[in-house]
């Protein structure tokens, strides 16, 4: 061979992608297929399952402390009992959620725990019609979506509601409703930091006290990486997270990208190339589906 066609040829080798050589969209790709496997786990566990089980007995307890309907007056003292009962159990301190809230027999809020969340006076039954339900004895618990009356389109916010019931001799008599709400964009950043925490425990070596080059290399080694929840029509990252990415990620189509199962592939965003990874929780609607966006620097 010739030295001209020695060098076309190896041209050709090193510009084209050869039998098991991945570049590193790809090896992110493939990692976020796992992360959406430890996300998902985290969510059953952590909040889905951790709920369901927790949130019927501690409306249960708070029922067994009042014998009338819960009023503004009456949240004063039973939405501090709750807050007892929450710091008892693991599952309700383990479960990020927005805010708990406490509301009146029909169902208006008369009591939340974070006052940040103005939702005192707002009827849970628009933004979740399966309370009401719950509300009327047909259902014992629920939980899904949804958002208040008034609230832009894009709004999202996760249910969860178990009645508190004063139970009689003669007949149960529900005195409210018990409600965790959980607000899309807190999804987004709850779920991400627990990744990142979890990568980093991998990292960083056990008890040896970093240097400062041992930092500045695991700032570099340590992948961009971001948690996103879509539906049918929109997609939501945590507050803050940068428009390109969002509009990035947008333009997948990750609920198309998911409609007949998982999704994981290469996309280029603020001139960068990323891995990610979709898949669809029907324990969180069934529209609703969680994808993770990474770049290895």
């Amino acid at each position: 061979m010739d030295r001209r066609s020695f060098l076309l040829a190896s041209a050709a080798l090193t510009t084209s992608a050869l039998p098991g050589c991945k570049s590193k969209a790809q090896k992110q790709a493939e990692a976020a297929v796992a992360d959406i496997a430890r996300i998902e786990r985290l969510v059953a566990d952590r909040h889905v399952d951790s709920l369901a089980r927790a949130l019927p007995i501690a409306a249960t307890a708070l029922g067994a402390k009042i014998d009338k309907p819960i009023g503004p007056e009456e949240a004063k003292t039973i939405g501090p009992a709750f807050d007892e009962l929450r710091n008892k159990s693991d599952d309700l301190r383990s479960a990020k959620r927005s805010y708990f809230a406490i509301t009146d027999p029909a169902g208006e809020i008369v009591w939340v725990d974070d006052t940040t969340w103005v939702v005192v006076g707002r009827k849970l039954a628009v933004a979740f019609p399966a309370s009401a339900e719950v509300a009327a004895g047909k259902k014992p618990y629920a939980a899904g979506s949804g958002r208040y009356g008034g609230a832009s389109p894009e709004a999202l916010t996760f249910f969860e509601v178990a009645p508190i019931v004063h139970r009689l001799e003669g007949g149960d008599t529900r005195v409210g409703l018990l409600v965790a709400a959980w607000e899309v964009h807190e999804v987004a950043e709850d779920l991400q930091r627990q990744l990142q925490t979890d990568l980093a425990m991998k990292t960083v070596k056990p008890k040896v006290r970093a240097k400062q080059k041992d930092k500045y290399q695991l700032a570099l080694d340590t992948p961009d990486l971001w948690v996103a929840v879509f539906g049918k029509d929109f997609i939501w990252l945590q507050e803050g997270a940068p428009q390109q990415l969002e509009d990035g990620a947008k333009a997948i189509g990750l609920h198309a990208k998911t409609a007949a199962g998982p999704w994981s592939g290469t996309f280029d965003v603020m001139n960068k190339s990323w891995g990610g990874a979709a898949k669809r929780l029907p324990a969180l609607g069934p529209d609703i589906g969680l994808a993770v966006l990474r770049h290895d620097p």
